[in-house]
Order: structure tokens, then C-alpha cells, then sequence
């Protein structure tokens, strides 16, 4: 949701930096920026990720099936491993903006793509009514302030962590490793594992960290992004130990629910706790999270370069789509509880399969929106909107610096 999104036009590309020999850099010669292909890549799997975690969620399957069943368990299992995506995107935020030029129209044109889907979705459903769901003049306006009516959570926090970006990386250049390494670990342990134990133990949100749905929480994995991004020699040079590092993470949280959801059954006589682990703060969930995009931004890709740039163009656009409020009641709301009563490999991948032509369809959209944009030149407007502000606010000032002077 930042550089996440960027157009990548054409690529012409050859290879360039390598990190420890692995990560592949390509170049795009429209924008002249140097893009980390594993890292285009992560966008793609990350979103799908996203977009499997609602079907599983939001679409009933998890909730239509039976307890600690066959079913239940490697459907339980397949949404935890889906669970990091909002920390791998807000670590790949950091990761690419730490060293960029701050576009501030960059926020613009995220603001009008938000818009051009909240509006529009909420517009034509508001035209053609529908029986299962009622739109209103509130909710129109509603769609015109999509950050202020957090149409969108992530966009909203986004949002927020974007104006402090040219600041934050201001504290971590100037910052000494050992101090930029100090700050990441702090961070983690107060608001990782002190704000978990809290939630776990005390049932309270001691920082106001709001399980991660929050400012707070991507701007401190913005930060680890950038320590991974500044010093790569930091890293194990055997790349496979991150993903088994991911891969042990996740079976070790599924373990713990179901291990949990066994021992409250018995002993209580229903489930309880069952996700204590499943939360994006969750330390375990982090330490992989952080793992898997270490793995990802040291992949070596030679391979469907082209393609893999275009997807993660677009990436955003999948998840204002399906995550629209009125998309995600029509079209996936408990719209997939029977997946939950086929046997357990038919349920995987017509899951695995729903969530590829959702996301497919979305791509599709977002790529029409794309073409409409420049063809609308939505990048001039939103800089000449930049400038406008600009010239306002050095008016402003100038005016409070004559006003000092008398």
C-alpha cells in the first residue's frame, strides 16, 4: 500500500545487486527504479494470502466445521499460515521506502484509487439496489472520506504511518546500527511480547496496540523492514533456515490451538482460547512473518519477470475490491460453508482455487482501473494537487512569519 502499488510499466530489465548472492534486481526503465523481484513476488503471495484468509473467515468455512475434525484442523492450519500478510506488507513498506524519495503525491494517488473503488462500488449498488443489502446517501458519503470512515483499516493506518515515513527514515539514518538493531528489539519485546502477555493474561490492550490493527504496529514492522534492507550482512547466508524458520513458526502455532482446543474441551467442556496464538502481534507469528520476507527478499528469480512486476502493480487494487464491504456481503460472506463438508483434499483446493479466481478477477479490474488512470494522467493531477497544498502551505508560513516580525 505504497510502493507496493507503483506502476511498473514495461520492464526492461537486467540483473543487477545480488544480496548474499541470491536476491535478483531488475531496473524499469520508464521510472528508472531498481525493483527486488522476490520482493515483487511476496507482494503477489501475500495478497493471496489476504484473500484466503477472508474465504476461510469470512466465507464460513472455518466456523462450518466440526470441531478438532480432519477438516477443521488443516483448514485451521492453512489460515494461520495465512495470517502474516499485513506484516509482511507493512515489512516490505520498510524495506523499500527507507532509502526512496518521499513522492508525497504518492498518497494522493492512493487516495483517489481508494476512492475510485469505494465510490464507485457504493454508487452502483446505491443505483441498482439489491435485496440482501441496503446502500444509502450516508454510506455514500461515507465512500467519498474513505480514510476518515476507515473504509478500509489498513489503508486508514497506512495513511497515517505515510505522513511520519520522511521523518521515521530521518531517525534511522542517523541512527548507528547497534542503535537502529536496539530500537527493532525494543519494539518488538514491548509491544510484541509485554502487549501479548497482556492481551493473553490480563485480557487487556496495555498499549493500545489493538492486536496489531493499528498505526502503531506497521510502523514498528516499517522499521524492521528498513534494519533488513540497511544490513543484509546481518543475515544467515543459508536462506532455506528462514523459511524452515516460517515453516516451523506456523506448525508450532497450530500445534498450540490445537493442543489448547483438546485440553479446554476436556476439561470445560467447550472450546476456549482457541486462538490466543492467532494474532498479528502474537511473537511467534512475527518471528515467522519476519523469516518468510527474509527468504523472499533473497530469492533469486530469473524466470516470469514481466509478469510477476504486473501482478504486484496491482495487488492493492485485490484487496479494495474484496474487501469492500458491500463486495465482501454479495460475494463472500458465508458464500463457502460447503467447502467444509466435502472431504478434506476437495476443501483445500476448491479453497486454494476460489481464492486464485478471486484474485485473478480483481487483477483484472485494477489493471482497467490502471489504464483508465493514465489515461485520465491521475499522476499530474495528483502532483499539480501536491503543488497546490505546497504553494498553500508556504503561504500560511509566510504569513505567520510577517505576522512575528509586526
Amino acid at each position: 500500500m505504497n510502493k507496493k502499488i507503483e506502476s511498473f510499466g514495461t520492464v526492461h530489465t537486467h540483473t543487477h545487486t545480488h544480496t548474499h548472492g541470491y536476491s535478483l534486481n531488475v531496473k524499469n526503465k520508464e521510472t528508472d527504479k531498481i525493483k527486488n523481484v522476490g520482493i515483487e513476488l511476496l507482494r503477489i503471495i501475500s495478497m493471496f494470502m489476504i484473500v484466503i484468509h477472508h474465504i476461510i473467515g469470512h466465507g464460513g468455512i472455518l466456523n462450518s466445521t466440526t470441531s478438532l475434525s480432519i477438516n477443521n484442523n488443516l483448514i485451521f492450519l492453512l489460515e494461520i499460515s495465512c495470517y502474516g500478510a499485513v506484516n509482511l506488507y507493512a515489512l516490505i513498506t520498510g524495506y523499500v521506502c527507507v532509502n526512496s524519495k518521499h513522492r508525497w503525491e504518492r498518497i494522493i494517488e492512493l487516495w483517489l484509487q481508494v476512492f475510485f473503488y469505494t465510490f464507485l462500488i457504493t454508487l452502483i449498488f446505491y443505483i441498482v439496489p439489491q435485496n440482501t443489502i441496503n446502500v444509502g446517501i450516508k454510506d455514500l458519503i461515507k465512500s467519498i472520506l474513505p480514510v476518515m470512515s476507515k473504509q478500509y483499516w489498513y489503508f486508514s493506518s497506512y495513511f497515517c504511518l505515510f505522513l511520519f515515513i520522511p521523518f521515521i527514515n530521518k531517525l534511522i539514518n542517523i541512527l548507528t546500527k547497534k542503535e537502529h538493531k536496539n530500537i527493532c528489539v525494543i519494539s518488538l519485546i514491548t509491544f510484541c511480547i509485554i502487549a501479548f502477555l497482556g492481551r493473553s493474561i490480563g485480557g487487556s490492550d496495555i498499549f493500545n496496540v489493538n492486536n496489531g490493527y493499528s498505526f502503531i504496529w506497521l510502523t514498528i514492522m516499517y522499521i524492521v523492514g528498513a534494519y533488513i534492507k540497511k544490513y543484509p550482512e546481518d543475515l544467515r547466508k543459508n536462506n532455506i533456515f528462514y523459511l524452515l524458520i516460517y515453516i516451523f513458526s506456523i506448525l508450532l502455532i497450530w500445534l498450540s490451538e490445537v493442543i489448547i482446543s483438546i485440553i479446554t474441551l476436556k476439561y470445560f467442556g467447550n472450546i476456549r482460547g482457541n486462538k490466543l496464538f492467532i494474532t498479528y502481534i502474537s511473537p511467534f507469528l512475527t518471528i515467522g512473518t519476519i523469516s518468510l520476507f527474509i527468504f523472499f527478499s533473497r530469492l533469486n528469480i530469473n524466470k516470469g519477470v514481466n509478469i510477476i512486476l504486473k501482478f504486484a502493480s496491482v495487488s492493492f487494487g485485490v484487496y479494495l475490491i474484496s474487501e469492500h464491504n458491500i463486495i465482501r456481503t454479495l460475494f463472500i460472506t458465508n458464500k463457502f460453508k460447503e467447502y467444509a463438508n466435502m472431504p478434506w483434499y476437495l476443501m483445500i483446493i476448491y479453497t486454494l482455487l476460489t481464492a486464485v479466481v478471486i484474485y485473478i478477477i480483481c487483477s483484472l479490474i485494477d489493471y482497467i482501473r490502471k489504464i483508465i488512470f493514465k489515461m485520465l494522467n491521475v499522476k499530474d493531477i495528483s502532483s499539480k494537487i501536491k503543488q497546490k497544498i505546497k504553494k498553500l502551505y508556504n503561504n500560511i508560513e509566510n504569513m505567520n512569519y510577517v505576522k512575528s516580525k509586526e
